[in-house]
């Protein structure tokens, strides 16, 4: 299976990214051939994920949604994956419209729940609603599938977003439980404190 994944990004910084750092050398043994097209110079675990043997393309040259959906498409077009994979709503738009222009089944992540004027802090109100509106109109008119984290991201955003739930399935995020040591109760306690 060839799978292109579109992320905005690969800083590292935020669960998203991690995720797709963890999970691809397994995707590589298991015979799936990746590649990332990305759309900001934001790049610090690119080196990484290439030696993993993950190819990554460049697609910072492209502005805005029209842009970045005709860079898109043009790798589409290029590579013939058989899976389109958006995380992060600056993939997630462009992803929407080449699907539906492609006929590339897409699948999207929704590593999070829906924004709200007190979340997102400076955020005018009007411009989260007019997010929400094309992430709804998106959403019903591409087909696209889509992969909640856990399933109160799940509930939040089919909910908000009005999309069925007979397409949304919840897997985790994967992680190598040997990486992963919890702390001594003390310094749970003093966490918690």
């Amino acid at each position: 299976m060839k799978v292109l994944v579109v992320m905005p990004g690969l800083n590292g910084q935020g669960g998203a990214e991690q995720s797709f750092a963890a999970t691809a050398p397994w995707l590589l043994a298991h015979g799936v051939t990746l590649d990332l097209a990305l759309f900001t110079d934001r790049r610090l675990l690119v080196p990484a994920v290439e030696d993993m043997g993950v190819t990554v393309h460049d697609l910072s040259a492209a502005s805005g949604a029209r842009g970045r959906a005709a860079a898109l498409q043009s790798l589409v077009e290029r590579l013939q994956p058989d899976l389109l994979h958006a995380t992060l709503y600056e993939a997630e738009v462009p992803s929407h419209l080449v699907a539906r222009r492609t006929s590339v089944p897409l699948l999207v992540t929704w590593a999070s729940t829906m924004r709200t004027a007190q979340a997102e802090g400076s955020v005018p109100s009007w411009k989260l609603r007019l997010v929400t509106l094309q992430e709804r109109a998106l959403a019903r008119w591409s087909g696209a599938k889509f992969h909640a984290i856990n399933p109160g991201v799940k509930e939040n955003k089919a909910a908000g977003l009005g999309v069925s739930a007979d397409r949304v399935r919840v897997a985790e995020r994967g992680r190598d439980p040997e990486r992963y040591v919890p702390l001594p109760a003390a310094d749970l306690a003093a966490l918690r404190a």
